[in-house]
C-alpha cells in the first residue's frame, strides 16, 4: 500500500462528527484474518496490532486474532468463522490453557 493511500486513510475521519467513535478493526468475519493477510509475518502482524491499539477510534478484535488463528484459503468464510480453539474436546490446540499454540501463537 502506498504511503499517500495509508495517510489518506488514517486522515479521511475528519468527514466524521465524532471521529473516535468509530469502531476500527484489522480483520471480522466477512474479511480473511489478520495475520493471514500479512503472510503469516510474527514482526508485521505485532506492528499492526500496536498501530491499531493506538489510532483515533475503538478497535475491535475478532476473536482468534490474539492466538494468530488464519484462514489458509483466502476467501474461505468457513476458514474466517472456524471454532475458536480449544472450545471442542478433540481440538489440537487450546488458546484458554495454551496447549498445542506455537510459542508466537503464546506471545500474541
Amino acid at each position: 500500500m502506498k504511503i499517500k493511500k495509508i495517510i489518506l486513510l488514517l486522515f479521511i475521519v475528519v468527514y466524521f462528527p465524532h471521529p473516535n467513535n468509530l469502531l476500527i478493526f484489522p480483520d471480522n468475519h466477512d474479511l480473511d484474518r489478520f495475520y493471514s493477510r500479512l503472510n503469516k509475518n510474527f514482526d508485521n502482524w505485532k506492528l499492526g496490532i500496536a498501530l491499531y491499539m493506538t489510532m483515533r477510534g475503538m478497535p475491535q478484535f475478532y476473536f482468534g486474532t490474539e492466538v494468530l488463528m488464519t484462514n489458509e484459503e483466502p476467501g474461505n468464510d468457513g476458514q474466517r468463522r472456524g471454532d475458536f480453539y480449544g472450545g471442542w474436546n478433540s481440538d489440537t490446540k487450546n488458546a484458554v490453557t495454551g496447549a498445542g499454540l506455537t510459542d508466537q501463537g503464546k506471545e500474541a
